[in-house]
């Protein structure tokens, strides 16, 4: 079995005039939104055994707001390029980077979280679904439970949507 963690970054602040996109920051609603899905993660035991987090700062930034949720154990981190320049497929590639663990997480940026989990999820809590597939908003964090032995299995429709935590919601 492995758990799969998909978390876009949370809120950013609109760049400053001649600011780099990768450099904006999370906004004030962000950081707040960081903290209230790092409780709930705690809260469940959601700690990932390894994660490929885009190097964009608000990326970085989301990262350090959850990282307090994984206590004492200190998860793997990549920071992968491919993850801010890249497309789905880079976002299905990381994945690759879990191999030996049982549970990964990919901290990234819209439209490709939501494709990619869109792809993935083949079932789960039906209104869960429904909103994952309309909507993946800022901050938001999928959960999905596979019955696969290796990340090499992955597929289309192969996960069940096992949480979808959106921060507007807490």
């Amino acid at each position: 079995m492995l758990r799969l963690y998909i978390l876009r970054h949370a809120k950013a602040s609109l760049a400053s005039p001649g600011m780099r996109d990768f450099d904006r920051t999370l906004s004030g609603r962000g950081m707040e939104d960081a903290r209230h899905v790092a409780a709930i993660m705690r809260e469940q035991g959601y700690v990932p055994q390894v994660i490929a987090c885009s190097p964009s700062v608000r990326t970085r930034m989301t990262l350090d707001g959850v990282r307090v949720a994984f206590g004492d154990n200190k998860p793997e981190t990549v920071f992968d390029p491919s993850l801010y320049h890249g497309g789905s497929e880079e976002y299905l590639a990381a994945m690759g980077g879990f191999d030996g663990a049982t549970s990964g997480m990919i901290i990234g940026h819209n439209p490709y979280c939501e494709i990619v989990a869109s792809t993935l999820c083949g079932g789960g809590d039906t209104h869960s679904v429904k909103i994952l597939k309309q909507k993946f908003p800022t901050g938001a964090l999928a959960v999905f439970d596979m019955d696969l032995d290796a990340w090499g299995e992955v597929k289309p429709g192969c996960a069940d949507l096992a949480d979808f935590i959106i921060p507007k919601e807490l």
